[in-house]
């Protein structure tokens, strides 16, 4: 999204915690935190992890929870479609599961809300929709993708992924490579 900050921006409470360095500042961020609105954003973009969301979600709340925080607080996950985790056949039951557990839960499910602006100063998010999202605390999941180093190299295949086997992971044209996890393009590896 336009607006958004490459790293951690403490002063605007930006914290893109799939960094390193934002990670770090988003714990010591979340420890001051007493009040007001905590929100997750997703791209609507592939993820090394569909869940990690959900999971800093329902980590924050039970955190703040577990410290007396909750009350005065509120905590928002927003995702570009209806769905909590996916739509998908295979994550179905999942879905179930996690909106019967979410019921229970502290946490605003903000569907259909796409992230295409930061307004730092004013602390609002602003979906694609042009509708916005005030925060006190930002949490946001950056879009994700290829490295640029696998993209540019003779290993990707047309979507800048490791291009495998799916079933030996070994590269479509080079025998003695393989490659696992995110870095490649079977579909299992990313949501």
């Amino acid at each position: 999204p336009s607006g958004m900050p490459a790293g951690p921006a403490p002063e605007a409470n930006v914290y893109p915690f799939y960094r390193r360095d934002a990670a770090v500042a988003l714990r010591e961020a979340v420890e001051r935190f007493d009040g007001g609105r905590a929100v997750v954003t997703t791209p609507d973009t592939s993820l090394t992890c569909g869940g990690a969301p959900l999971k800093f979600a329902l980590l924050l709340e039970d955190y703040l929870d577990r410290r007396g925080r909750l009350d005065g607080a509120e905590v928002v996950l927003t995702r570009p479609t209806d769905a909590l985790f996916g739509t998908s056949d295979v994550k179905a039951p999942y879905e179930r599961a996690l909106r019967e557990h979410w019921r229970d839960r502290a946490i605003t499910f903000r569907p259909d809300f796409t992230p295409d602006r930061v307004d730092t100063t004013a602390g609002v998010v602003h979906g694609e929709d042009g509708d916005g999202v005030s925060f006190d605390l930002l949490a946001p999941v950056t879009p994700q993708g290829p490295l640029d180093v696998l993209e540019d190299s003779a290993l990707a295949g047309e979507d800048g992924y490791v291009a495998v086997d799916p079933h030996t992971l070994r590269h479509r044209e080079y025998d003695a490579v393989h490659a696992v996890g995110d870095c490649t393009d079977v579909p299992t590896s990313k949501t």
